[in-house]
């Protein structure tokens, strides 16, 4: 019988397979177009082998249309490119229902009912440090008997997701209150403003670098080699240090011996800041006052050290004023970010420093060769912080 023939009407020759198979053994009905092992036939569709969870507007519409033009199956799953099963199923449907809607009901039922639901992500917003295990343990005391899974499957379709917090300083309603106000008080000041002012702040250096989250490439059974191992000791010596910048560079970096108190801070201000702002003054004679920026710390607001500021800033040949300052307010002033940089600095270098005085002279050569680019960085978001102020009514900023 000729090949043609045989295919004509729905039949198909069918080899047996092995390893010395004849040519033609038998012949079989058409198995259809999505047998295991052949290629598509008739309909020319690919199906995708991802599951396929339901059809467009779009597609329905065109199927819809094809069974009010009594289009066959097979020529209309060719034109919207689906599975004929799908076509007959959906035909049959809208045949019965007359719409193009799935079935209700159809699929596992929801083991929360709405209003469970809804109270589950209210209980979470009430206390946003409650995990998904605690709500699930408080389900099940109430009777309520789900998985945890489910429980934070409903918080994320909430959009709640678990995230670590974020550490920043205890601010009370006086300190939201202090930090808003002063914000709305210098929200007119641009870059060029802010670059008239010089930072200051203390900062401890480590002589064993302190690492938070690292990661490692590794093996499965590599997780406890030395090379893939951070390592930590109890007890690391500190290293105090003074420092302050400006937009022209950076100033001096002071180390402090013991435990800084007024006395000694108002010798750092006679042997470093004032010379520090004489020579901005004679290099930079614009005639533009100079600020100097200091935390509340009681040991810059001690009579003693004020006074000594305000002598030296009513002089005629020293212009400089002391700018106000909110407290519990780091994430104001740019020098703790840079005081970050120069300790990752000295994490890259060397793990460990042998005393205080290694560490303060690494860090002293680091610290003068900080370049004019980022400093002008760290001022050029003064602004920014500002506006992050404001929009948090006095609360935390991202810096």
């Amino acid at each position: 019988m000729d090949r043609r023939l045989q295919l004509r009407g729905g039949l198909r020759l069918r080899r047996r397979r092995g390893l010395t198979s004849p040519p033609l053994t038998c012949v079989e009905v058409n198995p259809g177009p999505y047998k295991v092992g052949r290629k598509v036939a008739k309909t020319g569709v690919k199906q995708d082998k991802r599951r396929r969870k339901k059809l467009s507007g779009e597609e329905k519409g065109e199927i819809k249309l094809g069974v009010k033009l009594n289009i066959s199956n097979r020529q209309l799953a060719r034109m919207v490119r689906v599975d004929p099963k799908t076509i007959r199923r959906w035909k049959k449907r809208y045949i019965e229902t007359k719409a193009m809607e799935r079935q209700r009901g159809s699929g596992r039922p929801r083991k929360l009912t709405y209003v469970e639901s809804r109270l589950l992500v209210l209980r979470s917003k009430r206390n946003r440090k409650h995990t998904a295990v605690d709500l699930h343990r408080e389900l099940q005391e109430e009777g309520i008997r789900v998985c945890v899974r489910t429980v934070r499957g409903v918080l994320i379709g909430a959009g709640l997701y678990g995230r670590v917090s974020a550490k920043k300083p205890l601010l009370t309603a006086w300190h939201r209150k202090k930090r808003l106000e002063w914000a709305l008080k210098y929200r007119h000041w641009d870059a060029d403003d802010w670059s008239t002012v010089v930072w200051s702040d203390e900062s401890p250096l480590k002589t064993f670098a302190k690492f938070g989250r690292v990661w490692v490439r590794r093996f499965i059974k590599e997780r406890f080699k030395p090379e893939t191992v951070t390592p930590t000791v109890k007890h690391s010596k500190t290293c105090m240090v003074w420092g302050c910048f400006s937009s022209i560079g950076s100033g001096p970096l002071v180390r402090i011996h013991g435990r800084m108190n007024a006395d000694q801070y108002k010798q750092i201000c006679i042997q470093h800041f004032i010379p520090h702002i004489r020579k901005l003054t004679s290099d930079y004679p614009d005639g533009c006052p100079w600020y100097l920026q200091q935390d509340n710390d009681p040991k810059h607001t001690a009579k003693k050290v004020r006074r000594y500021l305000e002598s030296k800033a009513n002089a005629e040949d020293l212009p400089f004023e002391i700018l106000d300052w909110p407290s519990q307010s780091p994430d104001l002033n740019p020098i703790e970010n840079l005081w970050a940089a120069v300790k990752v600095e000295l994490a890259k270098r060397r793990l460990s420093y042998s005393s205080e005085e290694a560490v303060f002279l690494e860090a002293q050569n680091i610290w003068a060769n900080i370049g004019e680019v980022q400093l002008s960085y760290l001022i050029a978001s003064m602004p920014s912080r500002i506006r992050m102020v404001i929009k948090n009514k006095g609360g935390s900023t991202s810096y």
